[in-house]
């Protein structure tokens, strides 16, 4: 399994609200994370009387033409100050206060105030350092004048303190806010505002250095400034209450803490009523106090209100509604629901972003609040794109801020991920330098950056190292938290793996025991993190010899990671749920290696293996149909606009994808978009959805035809425990098939190398279209090749089929569920050792996955019964045009030409004559069919269907290449429609403005539920990317996606009379009540009978996947339709790319430390 480790999330709060930074709470008014060690100065002020200057040094006098020209200039720097040309202001400024330093020096008042106004120009126009400097300066010459405590100077103090806090550098913060503390004390007394507000902003300095004593100290003391009725209001006393609660939390005081944040909120209520704004702040406070706790229950119903208010108060699209919906969304991450927390987070980004712009360090948190959610989920690359925007924006307060040693953490959790140790390694240090200078030796960030570090050292064999500081940790916890911490949990769980590296297990083992304790008692009984300390413990059982422990506590972290995989897979868009899974994939070959290897005949163990790869092979597809059919049975409008607005973002994209010119930045900006709407339908039919488990051996072999042989193909990689946890490679690719008869009877087929058979299949591929792309002319030369074919097929056969040996010899019905390679592999054509094509032995259908066998059946509108759609007119553009284009395009000359290219933008797609007279044949078979030929056969028309029982689409198809500028799979598949050449403008109206190219992303859009048989007469459609075990990504995705039931797809460029002379036999047994796949075997066998098209070229190029049975019969009828093939008899009278994605070495994962409670449960 990958490995996992902490990461570092958003503060939850803002600059007025109560909320907490991930595991701690952070106080209001500040929750930028500090830096620096403490310098104790609350307890140094006294209430001493105001001692006020009562006089003023002497004024150095001013030549009146100087005084005059400092004037000018100083009015014409406030001109354009408030025209905003700052640049010029201060250019304006600067000439002025150089006449005035020149006439009177620095010691001087007016000189101080043109200093301080010049500060004020260089903070408005970003230019920091300059302020810093302008401020401090107006503080000499104002000291110079009148002394080191006059009040005049704590206007100038405050923004010294607040600057240099911003930027990180807190001890020279403390100094500026410690003097102004004392003089406004001195002068105004301690219920002075300027008091409360200085001595607000040490106690945040305090607690963000980690210096929860000074803090609470200082929290304490305003609170008694405020209590003593000197100016307090309920409004201050709230707020100062929810930061001293904070930080006595963070303590580990929490029943005073639980206390003063229900005394802030009963006083709030009890003052201004219980909708007040300020009660919303409450709410949030102690909500995010529970969160910490792993009181969820009761922390969920105080974060709703807190919104609920806020959106009464201030708007729902106002900035305050940021801060709850971001806490909600944490919140919702924390439990699991990563449907709920994505659309909250996106919405509290969108917030930010609009109300304060896109560079705010609000968006930071936001982006790092989706890092941590995409990783979680498995989406990796689109986690790296929100740290690295996090990082981009919180670097602007400095490289040394520790805002950017969160971001530099969560970067190397992803370089951990992706096991590139030593840069893992470099961005954990550079985190943890930081930490440590800004925020004390002693910080619980630095305890969590040393258990990271020592993570990455273990796996790099610096054990010493590693242990040294996963000890320090220890330490640093245990002075902060005490003892039972999660934090500690996650350090005693990686020092397991630091024993056991050393040959001590059963130290690892004690490690691993007291970790899932701690665990199971502070997280519950189904938490993620769990799961994966249950798998590392069962690794060790393993390595120790205890195989049947072993499997006792992987059989447990599988139940507990099935039911967190239901809630991870009902949001997202397809792209998301596949990044998901693939994450999850390799326990899979956990399961398998230990089946494999320790337990091979042991029945038991064989279905628990076969239903691991149930657990995650097809996932994606299943749960994304799944979703899409509730979606349109439960649409509200508010849900009708998104998907109406998602289905022309999916659009655009298409056109933007085979344009010429690729913008990069908008089609981000449409992918972003596309992102949050399909988070808000996520979250429209979440509690809809239902539960979608993961089916079990029994239902499938109930859902198996008499006859039936379910063969689950499945790619995998052998593990070793040590291979388990990352300290050795895993064995090479490997080809395996679980065979699943009606009886319930499993049995299992190890291939062999998967190098090897693919490079078989692939040789397979190549010989069945050699003679079409060679041109081949005559009997003699077809058959030769036939037999270089067959001879090819059969050595295929042998590898992939022969080994299932004995539940062949019953089976008359083979439901295929590819992997890797095979997925384009046309079994049909594979021959025995009687030299038979499976066609003639077996009837065939291909399944995405076995659990496809018990799918509910999709219902529809059923608006329209055939539609068949065929010959369109491509050249809507005008004769002109068209020849235009054609001295600049290449044209496809035919539908079995090669039409896999790079881009679209250089092919002229000339019409195909044959496929007139195609879709006319078919039309004529049923009596309601609706024919679409000429512009009639559009885009626009395609996408207006809703659900006809079959449709049939008679096109050029196009496959682009991966080595193009399209990305995303889905966009490099698709059909060539009316106006595919070009749009005339005055039938751009006519055709909605669509551009004639269908990509398999746009036509996963279509309503096509209910559609029980979709025919893609096209070349190519039936290939993709390949995905281990999620599949082909291309239009035969997109179409089961889209609603419909089953497939007929093609592997490769077809022809066109061979085509139509299939697919004429194939609805003459559909009209007839023939089921589905049977129609179009027959249809094959008679086309191999006939002397034309005996080569399998001709036959074979086209699949059948989904469903096989007759196109009105239930799922619930055994259908009897397959008559038992005699092994040998007459075969006319029967009626019966690959890019794998690799795997993390370190299967059974070892979590890493990071800096907030923010882990992988979350």
């Amino acid at each position: 399994m990958p490995h996992t480790s902490n990461r570092v999330e958003a503060a939850k709060g803002n600059a007025r609200g109560i909320g907490r930074p991930g595991a701690e709470h952070s106080p209001a008014q500040g929750v930028t994370l500090g830096s620096g060690v403490c310098t104790p100065v609350v307890w140094a002020v006294g209430f001493a009387l105001a001692l006020w200057l009562t006089a003023a040094p002497a004024y150095a006098q001013l030549d009146d033409a100087t005084l005059q020209a400092v004037l000018a200039l100083n009015e014409e720097g406030d001109r354009l100050r408030s025209e905003g040309r700052l640049d010029e202001a201060i250019a304006k400024l600067d000439e002025g206060l150089a006449l005035l330093v020149a006439a009177v020096g620095e010691a001087n008042l007016e000189v101080a105030t043109l200093r301080f106004n010049q500060a004020i120009l260089l903070e408005a126009n970003g230019n920091l350092d300059g302020a810093l400097l302008a401020y401090a300066g107006a503080l000499a010459s104002t000291e110079a004048v009148a002394g080191l405590e006059h009040p005049e100077l704590i206007e100038i103090l405050e923004p010294l303190g607040r600057l240099h806090k911003d930027r990180g550098e807190l001890d020279d913060a403390v100094q500026y806010y410690q003097r102004l503390v004392l003089i406004a004390v001195n002068h105004f007394g301690p219920s002075s505002e300027q008091a409360q507000n200085g001595l607000t902003q040490l106690f945040h300095i305090y607690y963000d250095q980690g210096d929860t004593p000074n803090a609470v100290e200082a929290g304490e003391l305003l609170l008694v400034m405020l209590r003593s009725g000197w100016g307090a209001d309920a409004r201050k006393l709230a707020v100062a209450m929810g930061n001293l609660a904070i930080a006595k939390s963070a303590m580990g005081r929490n029943d005073e803490a639980e206390a003063l944040h229900k005394e802030a909120l009963a006083a709030l209520e009890d003052e201004l009523g219980p909708d007040a704004p300020e009660v919303a702040l409450a709410l949030n406070g102690l909500a995010v106090h529970y969160q910490g706790l792993d009181r969820y229950e009761e922390a969920l119903p105080l974060l709703v209100r807190s919104l609920a208010l806020t959106e009464m108060n201030t708007g729902p699209d106002s900035v305050e509604v940021a801060v709850p919906t971001h806490n909600l969304g944490s919140l919702y991450h924390d439990l699991g629901q990563f449907d709920e927390a994505e659309v909250r987070y996106l919405r509290a980004l969108a917030l930010w972003s609009a109300n304060l712009g896109d560079s705010s360090v609000r968006v930071a948190d936001a982006a790092n609040s989706l890092g941590t959610l995409y990783q979680d989920k498995g989406d990796l690359a689109l986690a790296r794109q929100y740290y690295e925007r996090a990082l981009a924006i919180r670097r602007t307060q400095g490289d040394e801020h520790p805002s950017v040693a969160d971001t530099l953490n969560n970067l190397a959790e992803l370089e951990r991920s992706a096991e590139n140790w030593e840069q893992s390694r470099t961005l954990y240090g550079e985190a943890l330098a930081i930490w440590s200078s800004t925020l004390g030796a002693r910080h619980p960030r630095v305890a969590l950056g040393l258990g990271n570090l020592a993570l990455t050292e273990e796996h790099l064999g610096a054990l010493d190292d590693a242990w040294e500081h996963s000890q320090q940790a220890l330490d640093i916890l245990g002075e902060v938290y005490g003892e039972g911490s999660t934090q500690e949990a996650l350090v005693r769980h990686n020092r397991a793996a630091l024993l056991w590296r050393r040959g001590d297990l059963e130290g690892a083992d004690r490690e691993y025991a007291a970790a899932q304790a701690i665990w199971e008692r502070t997280l519950g009984p189904e938490d993620p993190d769990l799961a994966a300390l249950l798998d590392n413990r069962a690794a060790l059982k393993w390595a120790a010899g205890d195989p049947a422990t072993a499997l006792e506590l992987h059989t447990k972290a599988m139940s507990i990671r099935e039911k967190n995989l239901e809630r991870m897979l009902v949001i997202g868009d397809d792209s998301q749920k596949l990044a998901t899974l693939a994450q999850l994939e390799v326990y899979t070959h956990g399961t398998l290696s230990l089946f494999r290897q320790e337990f091979p005949d042991d029945p038991e163990v064989m279905r628990l293996a076969f239903e691991s790869v149930l657990s995650v092979k097809g996932r994606a597809l299943e749960a994304t149909a799944r979703h899409g059919a509730t979606l349109r049975t439960h649409l509200d409008e508010a849900s009708r606009t998104a998907l109406d607005a998602l289905t022309a973002i999916k659009t655009q994209l298409a056109r933007a994808a085979l344009a010429a010119e690729v913008d990069a930045e908008a089609t981000e900006a449409l992918m972003v978009r596309a992102r949050e709407l399909e988070a808000q339908l996520g979250v429209a039919v979440s509690g809809l959805v239902g539960e979608d488990p993961s089916p079990t051996l029994g239902a499938l072999a109930a859902a198996l035809p008499p006859q039936g042989l379910l063969l689950e193909y499945v790619m995998f990689r052998p593990y070793t425990p040590a291979a388990l946890m990352g300290w050795e490679r895993a064995g090479d690719w490997r080809y395996a098939v679980f065979a699943l008869n009606a009886d319930g009877e499993l049995s299992w087929h190890d291939l062999g190398p998967a190098a090897a058979i693919d490079e078989v299949a692939t040789r397979f591929r190549t010989a069945l279209q050699r003679c079409s792309k060679e041109k081949c002319e005559t009997v003699e030369e077809w058959t030769a090749d036939a037999a270089v074919v067959r001879g090819i097929g059969h050595e295929l056969f042998t590898v992939v089929v022969a080994p299932i040996g004995e539940p062949l010899n019953t089976a008359a019905h083979l439901l295929i569920s590819p992997d890797g390679a095979l997925a384009l592999v046309p079994f049909d054509a594979l021959v025995d050792e009687g030299g038979r094509y499976l066609l003639q032995l077996f009837a065939t259908t291909y399944l995405s996955s076995g659990a496809e066998l018990v799918r509910p059946r999709r219902e529809g509108s059923g608006a329209q019964e055939v539609v068949v759609l065929g010959d369109p007119d491509y050249d809507e553009a005008g004769a002109d045009a068209l020849v235009a284009m054609s001295e600049t395009r290449s044209a496809v000359q035919r539908r079995e030409a090669d039409v896999v290219a790079r881009e679209l933008s250089g092919l002229l797609w000339p019409r195909l004559p044959g496929t007139a007279e195609e879709v006319r044949a078919i039309g004529e078979l049923f009596d309601d069919a609706q024919v679409l030929t000429g512009s009639s056969a559009s885009e626009a028309n395609l996408k207006a269907l809703h659900g006809p029982k079959i449709l049939h689409i008679a096109t050029h198809g196009f496959f682009l290449g991966e080595d193009g500028a399209v990305g995303a799979p889905l966009l490099r598949s698709g059909l060539a429609l009316a106006g595919a050449n070009g749009v005339s403008a005055e039938m751009s109206a006519q055709m909605q403005g669509e551009d004639g190219l269908l990509t398999a992303m746009e036509a996963s859009s279509l309503d096509l539920w209910g559609t029980r048989l979709v025919v893609l007469s096209a070349c190519d459609t039936g290939v993709g990317e390949l995905v281990a075990g999620q599949g082909v990504m291309g239009l035969r995705r997109a179409l089961a996606l889209a609603g419909a039931e089953s497939e007929v797809m093609s592997l490769w460029q077809v022809s066109d009379r061979a085509t139509q002379r299939l697919f004429t036999g194939t609805y003459e047994g559909i009209a007839a009540g023939e089921s589905r796949a049977y129609a179009l075997r027959r249809a094959q066998m008679e086309m191999l009978s006939e002397g034309p098209y005996f080569h399998p070229y001709f036959w074979s190029a086209f699949i059948f996947s989904g469903d096989w049975r007759p196109l009105d019969e239930t799922r619930t009828d055994r259908p009897e339709r397959w008559m038992e093939i005699p092994r040998g008899g007459c075969a006319c009278a029967v009626e019966r790319e690959a890019s794998l994605s690799s795997q993390s070495w370190a299967l059974w994962s070892v979590l890493a430390l990071g800096v907030m409670v923010r882990l992988r449960r979350k």
